[in-house]
C-alpha cells in the first residue's frame, strides 16, 4: 500500500515539473530567437580572407628570380680582372719582342755542370745577331782558361754552335765561367750570355738542365732599327736580371764612344719580368748618328761581364 502511495506521489510531482517546464519554454521563446540570431553574426568574420593573403604570400615566394640576375653578373666581372692585366704583358708582333727569341741561348751545359775536359758546348744564335763570334772560360781569378774567336753567317733560322772544348787547369776544381759573344763590322759587342760551371781536372762531365729559354731583356720602344729625334731616347722594357748588380743602360755609336748612360737597379730575387721605364738624353755633333741602345750586367763574383743585349737605333736631332 505504502508503495502505491510513493509511486502516485512521483508521478504527481513529475506531471507538475513537466508542466512548469513547458511555461518556462513557451515565455523563454523569443530570447532563444534572438540567441539564433546573434549567432550567425561570428560566421560572418573574414576568416576565408586571411586565408586569401596567405595564398598571395605564396605566390609571391617565386620572386626570387633577384639571386638568378646576381648570378650572371659575378661572372662579367671575374672575367674582367682576369683579362685587365694581359696588355701590359703583350708585346707587339715584332720577334724582337718576344722573350722565346733568345739572341744567344747556350743549351748545354746548364748552371754549375760539373766538366771535365774535354766537353761539347752548344748554343744557338738568331740571324741577326751572327758575326764574329767569341766562345770564352774565365777563371774565378779573371784569367783566362780558354779562348776561341771564329765568324757565323747569318742564315734563314737560327745557326747552331757545337764547339768542343779542351782546357786545363792548376787545381783540382774550379768556379768558371762559360761565354759567348758576338760583334758588329765596328766592333761593337750585340749580344753576350754565359753560365757558370764547374771546372774539374780529372772524372766525368755532369750536365744540368740549362736556363729557361727567355730573353733576360725584352725592350718594348725603341725598336729595332727606329728613328729618334728631340734629343732624348724613351726607353720601355723588361728585365730579368742575373744579380742584384746594377743593369747599365747606355747608347753606344758605330765609333765605340758612349752618348748616353743610365743605371738601373732591380730585384734578382724576383723571378718574373721586372717592368721600367726610363729617359736618355742625347747631344749630336753630326746630322744623324747609329747607335746601340745597349743593356749589360756584370758578374757579382768573377771578374767581366755576366750578360749583354742590344739592338741599333737611328738618333736625328
Amino acid at each position: 500500500m505504502n508503495r502505491f502511495l510513493r509511486l502516485l506521489l512521483l508521478l504527481c510531482s513529475l506531471a507538475l515539473f513537466s508542466a512548469c517546464t513547458r511555461t518556462d519554454r513557451a515565455t523563454l521563446s523569443l530570447p532563444t530567437v534572438t540567441a539564433t540570431v546573434s549567432t550567425p553574426e561570428p560566421s560572418l568574420t573574414p576568416k576565408p580572407v586571411t586565408a586569401t593573403r596567405t595564398l598571395t604570400a605564396t605566390r609571391r615566394l617565386p620572386t626570387p628570380t633577384i639571386t638568378l640576375t646576381l648570378t650572371p653578373s659575378l661572372t662579367p666581372t671575374a672575367t674582367r680582372r682576369r683579362w685587365t692585366p694581359t696588355p701590359t704583358f703583350t708585346p707587339s708582333n715584332t720577334p724582337t719582342l718576344d722573350p722565346s727569341n733568345v739572341v744567344l741561348r747556350i743549351a748545354a751545359p746548364g748552371p754549375m755542370s760539373k766538366l771535365s775536359s774535354p766537353f761539347n758546348l752548344i748554343c744557338y744564335i738568331l740571324p741577326e745577331y751572327t758575326g764574329t763570334t767569341r766562345i770564352e772560360i774565365i777563371g774565378e781569378d779573371g784569367r783566362e782558361i780558354y779562348r776561341k774567336v771564329f765568324r757565323t753567317y747569318e742564315q734563314t733560322s737560327s745557326s747552331r754552335v757545337n764547339e768542343e772544348i779542351k782546357f786545363e787547369i792548376p787545381a783540382a776544381g774550379e768556379v768558371a765561367r762559360l761565354q759567348i759573344s758576338t760583334q758588329d763590322e765596328f766592333g761593337r759587342i750585340m749580344a753576350f750570355n754565359s753560365v757558370r760551371v764547374l771546372l774539374m781536372a780529372v772524372g766525368d762531365s755532369q750536365f744540368t738542365p740549362p736556363y729557361e729559354s727567355l730573353e733576360r731583356v725584352v725592350l718594348r720602344f725603341p725598336r729595332r732599327d727606329a728613328e729618334v729625334t728631340g734629343g732624348e731616347v724613351r726607353v720601355v722594357g723588361m728585365v730579368r736580371p742575373v744579380n742584384n748588380g746594377p743593369v747599365i743602360l747606355e747608347l753606344v755609336d758605330r765609333r765605340g764612344a758612349v752618348i748616353a748612360s743610365r743605371l738601373l737597379y732591380f730585384d734578382a730575387s724576383l723571378t718574373e719580368y721586372q717592368h721600367f721605364e726610363t729617359s736618355l738624353p742625347y747631344r749630336l755633333s753630326e746630322e744623324e748618328t747609329y747607335a746601340r741602345i745597349v743593356l749589360r750586367q756584370s758578374d757579382d763574383r768573377i771578374p767581366g761581364l755576366a750578360y749583354l743585349y742590344s739592338h741599333e737605333i737611328l738618333l736625328k736631332p
